[in-house]
């Protein structure tokens, strides 16, 4: 299917006319395609904080050296509206061609109404799993069961839904189909956006690679994304256990491997204040949401500090997308923090706690462990649970009880956090540490172009969400 193909299919969706930009700028002239390396993205500026993000921009560190590379990238720097905040067209930072192209504004109040049944779908659908097999969960399933929202996943819906999401751009995906022999290899990263979802059919089988930064979330089980794990040339995934989830939505022999991030494993940082006392405390960073986690995190710690009454303070650094608890006197949200800072905060903490349900790799559970602290994770999260077990580096919790004993051994156990920090930091510099990762990723470059997949048709009879048939 060609782009402007594309582009009609889409619109044959939504009804609307869609507008192609043109596409910015010839591939460099003075190399080669097999030298030309691409990375697709859907956002690209330094001021962005997000874990695909920085795995992209660290891709691009890691390959420029070896070959010449472009970031293909919207112009947005806010993942809620997608709004247009750079302008389109090539930059260059730290030796890296960065592409922006305009896009429309996602996240419309249609596309909430369309997200809130999709997710409606899949608690049904996780729901009866969970019983089929006997199976009890911390929660039951939430709210009413709605037959009026179990709608026929059709194509052309799971196509709207990507594009209304947002960021989508008609441009982009035209310069990707008019460069598509320019490259070695295309790098699209995240499953989830319309720059991946629309854009890595226009690119040769072989020459792609799919980096999907998998969650168990709803999306994952449309089958245009199976379709799209299933088609790739490759797959990077950040984990064993994300490739584990990878098989189990999508499929048995999907051609990947574990690449993963790259982490310092650097001195730690224990010049955390010169004025202030030490004091004792946990610390989280990252997005304050209750998507995170962090409302279980809030409400286990108040349930502790009630119950032990002490010293121990939770310190919040990141972005505040919830309301904290009141009164608060041991929480404190210190906001944004420079990557030093946070280093030395990480150094000074009791542990770094990471309560999230959903992560493909969790960079800071690495960058905690790289300085030497332990991390207390959410044990029903695979991919946590893989870091702490493999690695000796930390405690888990899955409920206040787990959460009350192991939190009182961190604080009462002599000599554990010692042997704790020591296994991360081994686990990170043996795993994922800079030159690790840089090996990993350019020797499956240079192994480009790839075979086909065994079964690629097998692709197209995922015609099935949440295990009932669709048309």
């Amino acid at each position: 299917m060609t782009s402007r193909e594309n582009m009609r299919e889409a619109s044959e969706t939504t009804g609307q006319e869609i507008r192609h930009g043109t596409a910015q700028g010839p591939a460099r002239d003075h190399t080669d395609r097999e030298k030309r390396v691409a990375i697709v993205v859907q956002r690209c500026h330094e001021s962005v904080v997000g874990g695909a993000e920085s795995l992209a921009w660290q891709y691009a560190q890691f390959l420029k050296d070896e070959y010449s590379v472009d970031v293909i990238t919207s112009c947005a720097a806010d993942a809620n509206s997608w709004r247009n905040i750079f302008p389109a067209g090539p930059s260059e930072r730290e030796g890296v061609r960065i592409l922006r192209f305009e896009s429309r504004p996602g996240h419309s109040s249609y596309w909430h109404r369309l997200n809130e049944i999709l997710a409606h779908h899949h608690r049904v659908f996780a729901f009866r799993r969970r019983r089929a097999v006997g199976a009890r969960s911390e929660n039951a399933m939430p709210g009413v069961f709605d037959p009026a929202r179990m709608i026929p996943w059709t194509r052309a819906l799971q196509r709207e839904w990507i594009q209304a999401q947002g960021p989508y751009s008609p441009a982009l995906l035209d310069y990707i189909h008019e460069h598509r022999d320019a490259y070695r290899v295309f790098i699209f990263v995240t499953y989830l956006f319309a720059p991946t979802a629309f854009g890595l059919g226009l690119v040769d089988r072989s020459r792609r690679i799919l980096v999907p930064a998998l969650h168990d979330e709803a999306p994952a089980y449309l089958p245009i994304y199976k379709e799209l794990a299933r088609n790739a040339g490759r797959i990077f995934w950040n984990t064993r256990a994300e490739a584990e989830l990878g098989r189990r939505i999508w499929g048995a022999g999907l051609n990947g491997a574990v690449v993963s991030m790259g982490v310092e494993a650097a001195a730690p940082a224990t010049e955390l204040r010169k004025k202030s006392p030490r004091i004792l405390y946990l610390l989280y960073c990252g997005r304050i949401d209750p998507g995170k986690g962090c409302d279980r995190l809030f409400r286990y710690f108040r349930l502790f500090q009630n119950q032990h009454p002490g010293p121990l303070k939770l310190l919040l650094t990141g972005n505040l997308q919830m309301k904290l608890p009141s009164p608060r006197p041991n929480i404190k949200h210190l906001g944004f923090v420079s990557d030093a800072e946070k280093l030395r905060l990480m150094a000074d903490a009791r542990a770094v706690v990471i309560p999230s349900p959903h992560e493909s790799l969790s960079l800071i559970t690495l960058e905690a462990m790289g300085q030497g602290t332990p991390v207390f994770a959410y044990g029903r999260n695979p991919v946590l649970r893989e870091h702490v077990e493999a690695s000796e580096g930390g405690l888990l919790f899955s409920d206040y009880e787990s959460f009350r004993v192991n939190l009182g051994r961190i604080l009462g156990t002599p000599g554990l956090r010692e042997k704790l920090g020591a296994g991360g930091r081994r686990y990170v510099s043996e795993n994922f540490e800079t030159s690790v990762v840089r090996k990993r990723l350019l020797a499956e470059i240079a192994s480009a172009p790839f075979a086909a997949p065994v079964d690629p048709a097998r692709a197209a009879s995922g015609a099935e969400i949440f295990g009932e048939a669709i048309d």
